[in-house]
């Protein structure tokens, strides 16, 4: 049961492909968003002026680091340092004029009012600054009817999506004045550099999946925890273990866990959220006895705790997960950056020896929608599959010494009643 609702049911956030539209309503929920995404946003301006049109998209909430690229009706947009958009063009005569042109603001807590709009329109005013909300201006002019379909092509209003490098998050290892860690005298090891826990203008951009998890559970507009509740020592080990490389089949080379997604303040829940974020990792997290918030990313760790028979008051025990939740096979849908950040199956994750017993496909599909790689994607399938197949599922009732398990995820057991010797358990 734990296991099905850890890993099966609806995912936690709507699909990205749900955020790459115009969003037409009167009141809309804020999003903010990790890693590099690719989203639209909220109609907040629609107005036209001397054959001219002027529509502004809220693109999120918060500081976004900056545009990768402009996408419009599907198309890469080439932007010249003006903001006007090269690729979308007619000549006449001789000369070459670019009607539409894009602008963007990065949502920073001081910026101004678009000066295209408020140059033009007596009703957005200088006031209209948008503080703390990345957006994007589209300026689209008009044509002579004869190039209309050259500039805009299919004869329709230009949308745009942008591909953004988004969240700015905390990375202890790079405040001077953080210990990361301890040496082997015991003394404590600072990180180096300006970022500072309480200062988000030195926060930077990342895709480490522990720094921008560990941002999430302390922001005001995430989980709320606050930064003072977070253990960044730890967090920083992790973010370690995160930006470490694995090598994929196609011989690309990519760091071992990242999260990129986007989630909706006023919608998604936030252990919703959380899930998302423990499942694109196969994270882990723990309260420690300080009451402090640890994380974890996947990984095999030894286990030091051995819980025995003396230490075991009561116990249920059963082989594998409930028949509805059994799998041989795991589909894990994640974002593919290249099929435009949707929402794309990986290569289907199978045991052969367990559908053979069987004989037939068992097949279980898993959404991981901040999962950005498809060799991440197969490896979390590794590890549900691992969970799901015929293995001993215990649960124990323990004297005090099981409280040695806290902030473990993998403790042997030793039950001879059941044949169970030193058995490795991972607890869920």
């Amino acid at each position: 049961d734990l296991i099905a609702q850890q890993i099966f049911g609806k995912s936690g956030t709507a699909k990205p492909s749900d955020g790459q539209q115009v969003i037409r309503q009167a009141v809309s929920s804020r999003v903010r968003h990790y890693g590099t995404v690719l989203v639209c946003g909220v109609l907040s301006f629609y107005e036209s002026r001397n054959g001219t049109l002027y529509f502004v998209v809220t693109t999120g909430h918060g500081k976004v680091n900056r545009v990768v690229a402009y996408v419009i009706n599907g198309k890469q947009a080439t932007v010249d340092g003006s903001g006007r958009v090269t690729s979308m063009s007619y000549t006449h005569k001789g000369t070459t004029y670019y009607p539409v042109s894009i602008f963007f603001k990065d949502g920073d807590p001081d910026q101004t009012a678009f000066s295209q709009l408020t140059s033009v329109f007596s009703e957005w005013t200088t006031n209209h600054r948008q503080r703390g909300c990345s957006a994007v201006l589209l300026v689209c002019g008009g044509t002579k009817q004869e190039y209309f379909a050259d500039v805009y092509e299919g004869s329709r209003q230009p949308e745009p999506t942008l591909i953004l490098e988004a969240s700015l998050v905390y990375d202890p290892r790079l405040d001077s004045t953080q210990i990361i860690g301890y040496d082997g005298g015991g003394s404590p090891v600072y990180g180096s550099g300006a970022h500072r826990k309480n200062d988000q203008t030195t926060w930077a951009f990342t895709e480490n999946w522990a720094l921008n998890f560990a941002d999430y559970l302390a922001h005001e507009d995430g989980y709320g925890a606050g930064v003072d509740m977070i253990n960044w020592t730890n967090v920083a080990q992790e973010a370690d273990i995160c930006d470490e490389t694995v090598t994929t089949v196609d011989s690309r080379v990519i760091p071992k866990w990242r999260a990129c997604g986007s989630y909706r303040l006023a919608e998604d829940e936030r252990r919703a959220i959380v899930a998302e974020f423990l499942k694109c990792a196969d994270g882990f997290m723990w309260q420690d006895a300080h009451g402090l918030i640890n994380i974890q990313s996947g990984r095999w760790i030894e286990p030091t705790v051995h819980i025995t028979d003396k230490h075991i008051l009561s116990c249920t025990a059963s082989i594998g997960a409930d028949p509805q939740d059994r799998a041989n096979e795991v589909r894990v849908v994640y974002t593919e950056p290249l099929f435009d950040y949707t929402e794309t199956e990986a290569d289907p994750t199978i045991d052969a020896a367990a559908r053979a017993i069987v004989g037939r496909a068992e097949v279980q599909r898993f959404d991981a929608y901040y999962c950005p790689d498809h060799n991440q994607a197969k490896r979390i399938g590794k590890r549900i599959l691992t969970k799901l197949l015929d293995r001993w599922v215990l649960n124990l009732k323990t004297n005090l010494y099981g409280l040695n398990a806290i902030g473990e995820r993998f403790i042997y057991i030793t039950i001879a009643e059941l044949d169970i010797i030193e058995v490795a358990f991972e607890i869920t």
